[in-house]
């Protein structure tokens, strides 16, 4: 209540004095109560800003305490109403608790005051049991709630014995009252006062019952004789170790504390009542009468079994907490207890107080995408909001969080989607979708190396591939971080989701991934668990437990629905301590469908207003909302109240925040079956209506209006909103839900028109969720729609309808692209050229161009560049004629620019991607200008132009950062590091490489991934590291091969033949060079090819026949230089140059070598220009001593190029070949110096080999 202030007067009666408790659920005053001559009283305010779920609490301890009348109960007075607040009014105890008794006896309480503290314990065991028999749990018992009410005389503190001898114990404060049966977000909170809480109440709030409140007091009788908590740390009783005994107590009250204080909660005394019995005749002269144990089955049976499933989690959870993340797979069928062993075992609360793991969890259902992930989100969000406001939270969704709203709707409406910056462009799809899960990863890991979290997914049956994908970004991005990631599923879900066998697969590779079956129960802990829903906890009898888990296979769910098929036909029984029943009733035990016949009988005792309150529930999809049922139902909201109420406490409806949900999903099924078909229609006719009129388009819930207006019987509104449906299911990358609603939409549609439409969108989805046969099947489909109208459409030229064929036009355009993406070009030619015909007809020239780039693109595929070039070259003019077709001008550009490319025309390729430039960038499309700065990086590179290749590449880079492509900016990265690495910034280059990887691991493009392997396989090789770069290059080839990615299996055995013949085994080198030779000509790939050939030259010179290296080197200096490949052209002049020199052709040599380094002198190729100097040196120390000075020149050059580059094995190389021209020239000891560097160098690279080679020089030396 905003301002409460003294002397304030409520409702004219209540007179505020003095504030006398405060607390997050409110302030506590003293008052007066004027209509009673000014007698004292207590009023509880309801604070101002509470939230809902907050308000509800409020709103139940109003109604718990209305409920209630015991003498050891603060009894309500009064409640009302205050400026829109609700308060209410309670006697006024007196300002001492037990809490201040304790406080004024810090060393415990003294013997002759046990029996006092034991009688005050036993009323307010009374005041429980009363609560308890209205399936109420208190569930914050502890000293400051036991208020004492004086006798005659008042209390003053807590040491004045005289008045506390006659006090009695009342407890108060039930604002944490939760009934036993319901399964709230209420109760899903960890609520109370931590010290005081039983374990299952950290561990599962919803597996609280009244055993909970036992607990609680044993701890409260163990402070007030000790004087401490039995436990200083909750990880002490959460790890089930045993408090220190009581020391010099009497046995029997030992005992009793003892037995209140077990760890398992059927091992406790089974009631209330009997617990105040128990402590009553341990402070008896004479024992008293014990309670009869009332016989009775809980709901909810407590947490049992899964040790080594537990015991595998908390391992996991000890390596996330050392800052190695691990993702864990639960996978078991339905009922095995997947979503038991994460949330109601003591996992959750052990990791948290343990290794600090915060709990997030979401749950997949199948009717929200992404619902799972949604969760996640708001708790995420929520608790960095609670940290840091509001603009903290935003920060978390980063510069991209706007997307959010299409793919996460309801995530709106908290103010974080709202505050992100606005999204002023519309990128394409894939685009929004990189920048979604970019920043979905983002939030999810937030803070999280200072706060280390576990992430639970539950029930990944449910998912489709983004949600997999926003997983596997999830897991990789967690693998560095204290973040443990937890998921569920039914073992359908590996089978019929084939990315996430895949992610496993890749996860499994990072040795972070761990798989824990949950199967059937064995005997034992099937009769633990039956036995701790039992009340008193006996054991179960041998046929019994037999009869129990033959029947359900040891499956607990089954077991649960068994025991209480059982228990609602009377057929338990207790004989001889044991529980069991008789034999011929299990012989007939039902099978687990039989197991619902209680929930039969149930129904017939409802009354008919209950009754109707459940068949309007049975009908609405999703959570009950309470003002939808009030609608729907057509009463008052106090009526249904007082109807709903009952339900919960029989079990068929649970408390959620806003409303209500069934207990089971076949209960909901049960009830519904049993309404006649005119009122199942009337009612979804009603509450799809109900829902219509109260949602805005934003958030409605669009799915469930649409079922409600499809199963009441109204096609055009079902199809209408199965649409909107599809269309935010669509947004949000559900493609497979997308394309089920638009397959439901069409069967409801009768117009042609809509059909054709429909089709056309259900051909889309199909190809994008893997069925391009179903895609060209639904395109074929409305193909015929489309000529059932075409010659009235072209009956007259002159009435041709623009906006009317150009739907039929686009659709020609996608069936012709399924067909050449399917290697079926002639079918795809042919309905280009009708697409362009039509085009023609209706006049519109931007589709006659694109008609044409496609045919281009045909062509290409067939190899036919000749015909590819004139369809390019024909939309290219038909552009160049119109001022506004700057997209498919761009097109023709590229397709010409990659036809050039093909032909080996580098320059002229180049001249059309620059002239493609001005035009993509007045379309002002980043990913395509993107693309074309990509496009000539290459060609520049191919070309030799270092400088400005890099230059492009950086555009490239720049342009992909900015736009969020992540797949792009990857390819671009992969590409740039390779560029700085071949021209000296090696440093640079493999910081770009890896930076590469890993966004090619994050976005799973494994083939990038493989080919940036490659290029740091070949850095590793420049920079002499060959041990480093066999392993990289190993695996290279192993991954190219097993997932048949031909050109980089290709280039991985060209890269090991180079590494072969740096080992001086050439034969081996050329076993390799003939493969990847063979498949670079199978993957079409002519550059490929060429560097294969050029290495085959080198291998023919290491093996000594220096002709056939001369051969094939002059083969591909030819094809370089027709092609303007300038790194080729260099490295097969310097082969033949070495060629020449050693069929002693010196002369023909040095041209050879000079023509190389004249080439080198206008590019940034060190390591090339190195060897070019290298061999030049060698030639001039072969011509004689008259060359001798060119020849030291010429080696000191490659030495100085070959240490700037860090190239450690070529500058060893390099020093021997000096050494051996320095012996020629007298230079002994110089050469021996250059000799010992060589050696040391070769033994630290590992290269026995050379350092062999090296050995025998030195040896030699006089």
């Amino acid at each position: 209540m905003p301002g409460a202030a003294p002397q304030q007067l409520l409702n004219h009666r209540y007179r505020l004095d003095v504030r006398i408790g405060r607390g997050g659920m409110g302030d506590v005053w003293r008052a007066r109560d004027e209509a009673r001559d000014g007698a004292l009283v207590a009023i509880k305010l309801m604070p101002e800003g509470l939230d809902e779920v907050d308000r509800r609490r409020f709103e139940r301890e109003v109604r718990v305490l209305q409920e209630i009348t015991h003498p050891s109960v603060v009894p309500l007075l009064d409640i009302g109403w205050e400026g829109g607040s609700l308060f209410y009014v309670m006697e006024y105890v007196g300002p001492i608790s037990l809490e201040d008794v304790f406080l004024a006896h810090p060393e415990g309480l003294p013997g002759t005051r046990w029996h006092w503290l034991i009688e005050r314990a036993a009323e307010v065991l009374d005041a429980l049991s009363h609560l308890h028999q209205q399936r109420l749990v208190h569930r914050d018992v502890k000293p400051s709630n036991i208020l004492l009410r004086p006798g005659s005389a008042g209390i003053t503190s807590g040491s004045d014995w005289d008045p506390l001898d006659e006090a009695r114990a009342l407890l108060a404060d039930l604002g944490l009252v939760a009934r036993t049966d319901a399964d709230s977000a209420l109760t899903q909170s960890a609520l109370g006062t931590p010290q005081y809480m039983a374990p299952e109440q950290i561990e599962s709030p919803s597996a609280v019952d009244e055993r909970s409140d036992l607990w609680s007091v044993g701890i409260l009788l163990y402070r007030g004789i000790a004087g401490r908590l039995p436990y200083h740390r909750l990880s002490d009783a959460l790890s089930r170790r045993a408090a220190e005994p009581l020391q010099q107590i009497p046995a029997a009250i030992g005992m009793a504390i003892a037995s209140l204080m077990e760890f398992e909660p059927h091992q406790r005394p089974p009631d209330a009542s009997h617990a105040a019995a128990m402590l009553r005749n341990c402070i008896a002269d004479s024992p008293g009468e014990t309670p009869e144990i009332e016989i009775s089955r809980r709901s909810i049976p407590s947490f049992t079994g899964r040790l080594e499933a537990r015991q595998q989690m908390m391992d996991a959870a000890d390596k996330v907490g050392r800052g190695q993340g691990r993702w864990i797979h639960l996978e078991g069928e339905r009922g095995h207890g997947k979503t038991w062993l994460v949330s109601r075992s003591d996992f959750r609360s052990r990791a948290l107080v343990e290794h600090q793991l915060q709990h997030y969890s979401g749950t997949f259902d199948g009717r929200e995408p992404h619902g799972g992930f949604r969760w996640l989100l708001e708790q995420v969000l929520g608790h960095i909001e609670r940290k840091g406001g509001t603009e903290r939270a935003v920060d978390a969704l980063g510069r991209w969080g706007g997307h959010l709203a299409g793919a996460f709707p309801r995530l709106s409406g908290h103010g974080w989607i709202e505050g992100c910056p606005p999204l002023e462009e519309s990128p394409p799809p894939e685009i929004i979708q990189e920048r979604v899960l970019e920043s979905v990863v983002r939030v999810l890991t937030t803070d999280a190396e200072v706060e280390p979290r576990t992430l639970v997914l539950e029930d990944l049956h449910y998912c489709d591939d983004f949600d997999i994908e926003l997983l596997r970004r999830l897991t990789l991005a967690s693998l560095d971080l204290p973040l443990l990631v937890i998921t569920t599923a039914r073992p359908i879900a590996t089978r019929n989701l084939k990315t996430l066998g895949r992610l496993r697969s890749e996860i499994e590779l990072e040795d972070r991934f761990q798989s824990i079956d949950v199967l059937p129960f064995d005997v034992k802990d099937s009769s633990d668990l039956l036995r701790s829903m039992l009340n008193p906890s006996l054991p179960l009898s041998a046929n019994l437990s037999d009869a129990l888990q033959t029947q359900s296979d040891g499956v607990p769910l089954i077991l649960v629905q068994l025991l209480g098929s059982l228990w609602s036909r009377n057929a338990l029984v207790i004989e001889d301590g044991e529980w069991t029943s008789r034999e011929d009733v299990l012989e007939d035990l039902p099978i687990p469908d039989a197991a619902r016949s209680h929930f039969l009988q149930l129904l017939d005792e409802l009354s008919g207003p209950q009754r109707r309150v459940l068949d309007v529930a049975s009908v609405i999809t999703g959570p009950i909302d309470f003002d939808l049922l009030v609608d729907a139902c057509g009463i008052d909201e106090f009526d249904l109240d007082g109807h709903a109420r009952v339900l919960v406490r029989s079990g068929v409806l649970q408390e959620d925040p806003g409303g209500f949900r069934w207990g089971h999903g076949w209960e909901q099924e049960i009830v519904r079956a049993e309404l006649t078909q005119p009122m199942l229609r009337r009612l979804n006719l009603r509450i799809g209506n109900l829902l219509e009129q109260r949602f805005t388009e934003e958030d409605a819930p669009v799915q469930a209006i649409a079922e409600h207006f499809s199963l009441g019987g109204d096609e055009e509104k079902a199809r209408d909103w199965l649409l909107r449906a599809a269309d935010r299911a669509e947004t949000a990358w559900a493609h497979d839900r997308a394309l089920e609603l638009c397959e439901r939409a069409l069967h409801l549609s009768l117009e042609s028109s809509v059909q054709r439409v429909l089709l056309n969108r259900i051909g889309e989805l199909r190809l994008q969720t893997g069925d391009p046969d179903g895609g060209r099947a639904a395109f074929t489909e409305a193909m015929g729609l489309w000529t059932a109208i075409e010659g009235r459409l072209l009956d007259d030229p002159e009435d041709v309808v623009a906006e009317e064929l150009q739907p039929y036009i686009n659709l020609i355009h996608r069936i012709g692209e399924t067909q050449m993406h399917a290697g079926e070009y002639q079918p795809a030619l042919a309905n280009f050229r009708k697409a362009q015909s039509l085009a023609e007809a209706a006049g519109l020239a931007d589709r006659i161009a694109l008609a044409l780039c496609r045919q281009g693109a045909v062509h290409a595929f067939e190899d036919d560049l000749v015909a590819a070039r004139s369809a390019y070259e024909a939309a290219r003019s038909l552009c160049e004629e119109e001022s506004e077709l700057d997209h498919p001008h761009t097109v023709a550009l590229i397709g010409l620019s990659s036809v050039a490319r093909r032909q080996g025309q580098l320059e002229q390729a180049l001249q059309l991607c620059q002239d493609a430039l001005p035009l993509a960038q007045r379309i002002a499309n980043p990913l395509q200008l993107a693309g074309i700065y990509g496009q000539r990086g290459t060609l520049l590179q191919n070309l030799g132009r270092i400088e400005p290749s890099i230059e492009a590449y950086e555009k490239s880079r720049s342009l992909r950062e900015e736009c969020g492509d992540r797949r792009g900016l990857a390819i671009t990265l992969m590409n740039l590091g390779r560029i700085l690495v071949s021209s000296g910034s090696a440093d640079r280059g493999e910081e770009q490489l890896q930076r590469a990887l890993e966004l090619f691991r994050e976005t799973g493009d494994l083939q990038g991934r493989v080919l940036t392997l490659g290029n740091l396989g070949s850095l590793r090789y420049h920079r002499g590291d060959h041990i480093s770069a066999r392993e990289i290059l190993d695996q290279y080839l192993e991954l190219a091969s097993h997932h048949g990615l031909k050109r980089p299996e290709a280039d991985a055995r060209v890269s090991l033949a180079m590494l072969e013949l740096e080992r001086h085994c050439p034969e081996r080198a050329i076993q390799y060079l003939e493969l990847g030779a063979e498949g670079f000509l199978a993957a079409g790939d002519r550059q490929g090819h060429l560097n294969a050939q050029v290495q085959q030259a080198r291998a023919a010179g290491r093996s000594g026949d220096p002709t056939a290296a001369l051969e094939l080197a002059r083969s591909t200096e030819q094809a370089a230089r027709t092609s303007k490949g300038v790194p080729l052209l260099i490295e097969s002049l310097r082969i033949q140059a070495e060629a020449h020199r050693e069929l002693q052709q010196l002369d023909e040599a040095l041209e050879r070598v000079e023509q190389s380094l004249e080439i080198c002198s206008d590019q940034r190729l060190p390591y090339a220009e190195g060897s070019c100097w290298r061999t030049l040196g060698k030639i001039q120390r072969d011509r004689g001593f008259e060359w001798a000075d060119r020849a030291g020149i010429a080696f000191e050059k490659a030495l100085e190029l070959f240490e700037e580059l860090g190239a450690r094995h070529a500058l060893a190389v390099t020093r021997r070949e000096f050494a051996t021209f320095l012996l020629e020239v007298e230079e002994s000891q110089l050469a021996t110096d250059q000799l010992k560097i060589a050696l040391t160098t070769f033994t630290e690279l590992k290269c026995p080999e050379e350092k062999q080679m090296t050995e025998t020089i030195l040896d030699g030396i006089v």
